[in-house]
C-alpha cells in the first residue's frame, strides 16, 4: 500500500490578493512568492476611485490600478496655497492701513484754504492810483486783512495801541501802491499831521499764505528837529511770521531801500536810519544794522541794543 504525501499547509502558497500583472512584471521576478510580490506594492499607490461604504479605507480593487501621485500636480497645489496665503496677508495689511489713510485724508481736508488776495493787486495799477489815491485803505477788506496778519505786541507807539491800529495810523496819509515782479505789493504812507513818521506795508502775494511785513520810521526826538539834514530815526520792522534777522527776504530789503531813498512828504532831506529793530511775532525785538535791511543812513549807526521807546520816539507816540 503506497503512502500518499499530502502537501503541508505551511508549504503550499496561499492565493494572494490579485495584483496588476503589468506592474508585477516590472517590480518582481516570477520566482518570488506571490505574497512577496504583492507586498512590494506601495501603500501610497493604493489610492482608488471613490470607495463604497462596504470597503475598508485601505482596500484596493483587483480590477483597478491606483493612480500615482503626479509631482507637477503637487507643485501646482503648493503654488495655489502660497498665493492664497499671500492674498490673505495683503488683505490684512490693507485693513490695517486703511484707517491711517482715512485719517490723512481727513487732515488734508482740515487745512485752511488758500487766501485769495487778488483784490489787493488791482490797486497797483496806475489808472486806479490816479483816480483813487487812498482806495486801498478804504477797501472794506483792508482793515480785517491787517488785523488778521499783524498781531505782534508793540511799545514804540503808545502802549495801549495794537499793531494793526499803528499800521492804519502810519498809512493814514496814503502814498504810493507799487507792485514788484507781479508778486510783491508795497503800500506806503505817513502819520496824519506828522509825515516824518511814516510806514510801509509789504506783502508777498506769491505764497499760499502771504508773508506780511510792516516797517515804521520813527523820529528820535533828540537835539535835532525833523527839518535838519542830520536828524536821526529808528526803523521798526514787524512780520506775521518768524524770520531770521540775518536772512530777511531780498525782495523786502529792496523795497525798504527804495522807500528810504526818498524823502518824506513835504521834505527835501533823506532820513538817516541809525537804529533798526526787527520784532518777532511775539514782540521780541532784535537789533540789526541799517545796512542789513537796506535802510538809508549817512550817519554813524548807533550800536545800542536798548529798544526803550521813551528816549527814541516823538511825543505823539505816547498820546
Amino acid at each position: 500500500m503506497s503512502t500518499r504525501h499530502l502537501p503541508s499547509p505551511s508549504t503550499v502558497a496561499s492565493r494572494c490578493m490579485p495584483c496588476k500583472d503589468d506592474e508585477l512584471a516590472i517590480e518582481t521576478s516570477p520566482d518570488e512568492p506571490c505574497s512577496s510580490r504583492c507586498a512590494v506594492l506601495p501603500l501610497a499607490s493604493r489610492r482608488t476611485h471613490p470607495i463604497s461604504v462596504d470597503c475598508r479605507d485601505d482596500h484596493v480593487f483587483s480590477s483597478e490600478r491606483a493612480r500615482p501621485v503626479d509631482p507637477k500636480e503637487a507643485c501646482f497645489n503648493e503654488k495655489i496655497m502660497r498665493r492664497l496665503i499671500q492674498s490673505a496677508a495683503a488683505a490684512l495689511l490693507l485693513l490695517a492701513i486703511a484707517p491711517a489713510g482715512v485719517a490723512q485724508l481727513h487732515l488734508k481736508r482740515e487745512k485752511p484754504p488758500v487766501e485769495d488776495l487778488s483784490w489787493m493787486w488791482q490797486y497797483t495799477q496806475l489808472e486806479t492810483a490816479r483816480s483813487q489815491e487812498n482806495a486801498l485803505l478804504q477797501d472794506a477788506r483792508f482793515k480785517s486783512f491787517v488785523e488778521n496778519h499783524l498781531k505782534a505786541p508793540q511799545t514804540f507807539w503808545g502802549k495801549n495801541k495794537t499793531l494793526s491800529d499803528v499800521v492804519l495810523e502810519f498809512l493814514g496819509v496814503p502814498g504810493q501802491v507799487i507792485g514788484d515782479d507781479n508778486r510783491y505789493l508795497n503800500a506806503d504812507g505817513c502819520v496824519p499831521h506828522f509825515c516824518p513818521d511814516r510806514g510801509l506795508l509789504w506783502v508777498d502775494l506769491g505764497l499760499p499764505h502771504p508773508l506780511v511785513a510792516f516797517a515804521a520810521i520813527d523820529w528820535i526826538s533828540d537835539n535835532r528837529t525833523t527839518d535838519q539834514d542830520r536828524s536821526a530815526y529808528t526803523l521798526w520792522l514787524f512780520s506775521n511770521r518768524s524770520l531770521d534777522p540775518e536772512h530777511i527776504p531780498a525782495a523786502l530789503t529792496r523795497s525798504i531801500s527804495r522807500w528810504t531813498s526818498h524823502p518824506s512828504s513835504g521834505d527835501t532831506h533823506l532820513q538817516n536810519i541809525t537804529r533798526v529793530f526787527f520784532v518777532d511775532p511775539d514782540g521780541t525785538p532784535h537789533p540789526v544794522t541799517p545796512s542789513a535791511i537796506g535802510a538809508h543812513n549817512e550817519l554813524p549807526p548807533e550800536t545800542t541794543t536798548e529798544s526803550n521807546p521813551a528816549s527814541s520816539t516823538t511825543p505823539k507816540a505816547n498820546s
